[in-house]
């Protein structure tokens, strides 16, 4: 769905917060000590009657108990409108004081409104604006600050309103800044040997393409026809590898050789177990195997489960058109919602991957698998590694879900999630 902004636990938090004001902590149906189900099932937020020491001094370990409960509550609410804790931007996380979490600290109303604050600004942040002389000359004051350059040439200066003028104007407010970036960044590194050129065809058809640019989380009907595409890539490639025993490891059978060989160097979360970049390779292996009991199982997840799955996007953020297949992702309705840019009309990829994260969990009864992958796409002028060309950064997430009662394990959705920024880079190592 687009953003989420007042799904009903965080209203609740909010609704409750804008009531009773300042320091007043949250409790939920003024008990002590309340399970955590992950929504308010029914309950409601309340102001609580005891009093509740500054520090840990004198807060029983049921009092911190129920405010750990508390925060996680209002803090998974907010996972859930960006669709993932990766998802949630700076400011928001900034807001939250997520350092005050899981130590048995109260949750103020003041601290909610602090993060309403921040949320409603992200919201702000996808409208639309008018862009006039007096807007393009703020928007390339923010660039200057944010890139960290100074234009001394008002020949530069004045070239880079007119195009944000001609072709930002009507783009949302964060989307304008990170043509703004672009512009700016572009104009003053064109004469670096990146291979990159300054035309201004190059940024008419970039503002064509970020007219479409959303933010939205995993669930969002508007993809639903992406969503039946990728499953049915997915589910053909399980059926064609799975029953070919030289696709999978000599010495682990049930094991996707892709897997096994990305399983240390890439970073990955195992029902909640993680294991970092440069892991052994066996120790991920191991704790694949301990969380999927059933060797078919692991074949069919392990064929998706690596960093093959990444393929299919990568066709998204360059808008590739392949004339000999029949159906081409970027053309699937609102395939254009994805951070892209068809570099073949003039210029270079806007996106380079950073990082990506895996995170697979199973059902309690085995019968149902998860597959979470998170892509950290740098934005940038020339699809170079160099910070000095990076103009913001982009977190697109794929969720894949896999029926494992089947006699060959059937993905039965895909769907996505995405949000970006222009006042944040992934820094280089």
């Amino acid at each position: 769905m687009p953003l989420e902004f007042n799904n009903a636990t965080y209203k609740a938090f909010t609704d409750f917060a804008s009531k009773v004001g300042g320091r007043t902590i949250a409790s939920i149906d003024d008990k002590n000590t309340i399970k955590n189900e992950g929504s308010l099932a029914g309950r409601t937020i309340v102001p609580s009657k005891k009093w509740d020491f500054i520090g840990n001094i004198g807060r029983s370990a049921s009092k911190q108990e129920a405010n750990n409960a508390v925060r996680e509550l209002f803090r998974q609410s907010i996972i859930d409108m960006f669709g993932g804790e990766s998802m949630i931007p700076e400011s928001v996380k900034t807001a939250m004081k997520l350092e005050d979490y899981g130590k048995g600290k109260p949750l103020s109303a003041r601290r909610i409104m602090i993060v309403k604050a921040a949320i409603d600004n992200v919201k702000a942040d996808m409208q639309p604006i008018k862009i006039d002389d007096a807007m393009a000359r703020k928007l390339i004051d923010q660039s200057e600050t944010f890139l960290g350059y100074s234009i001394n040439n008002q020949e530069v200066i004045d070239q880079a309103s007119q195009m944000l003028v001609k072709y930002g104007d009507g783009l949302p407010a964060k989307t304008a800044r990170v043509l703004s970036n672009f512009i700016v960044n572009a104009l003053l590194n064109q004469n670096e040997d990146i291979g990159f050129e300054f035309k201004e065809d190059i940024i008419r058809n970039l503002a064509e393409d970020m007219k479409t640019w959303d933010e939205f989380s995993i669930g969002d009907q508007r993809l639903a026809e992406v969503g039946k595409e990728f499953a049915k890539r997915q589910n053909n490639y399980i059926k064609e590898k799975i029953n070919d025993k030289t696709q999978f490891s000599a010495t682990n059978p049930d094991i996707f050789n892709a897997m096994e060989s990305d399983s240390n160097r890439l970073s990955w979360t195992i029902n909640g177990n993680k294991y970092e970049l440069g892991t052994e390779k066996q120790k991920v292996i191991d704790g694949f195997r301990d969380a999927v009991k059933d060797s078919n199982a692991r074949k069919a997840i392990s064929t998706i489960f690596n960093q093959g799955i990444q393929s299919d996007l990568v066709l998204f953020f360059y808008k590739t058109i392949d004339p000999d297949v029949e159906t081409n992702l970027c053309q699937l309705p609102n395939a254009n919602l994805f951070v892209s840019f068809d570099f073949t009309k003039g210029g270079n990829p806007i996106t380079r991957t950073a990082d990506t994260s895996y995170d697979l969990k199973m059902s309690d009864d085995g019968k149902t698998a998860t597959i979470t992958v998170t892509s950290m796409q740098d934005l940038t002028i020339c699809n170079a590694p160099d910070d000095n060309f990076k103009i913001g950064k982009a977190c697109i997430t794929m969720q894949s879900t896999i029926d494992l009662t089947k006699e060959i394990p059937e993905v039965t959705n895909v769907s996505f999630a995405q949000t970006f920024s222009p006042d944040e880079i992934f820094k280089s190592a």
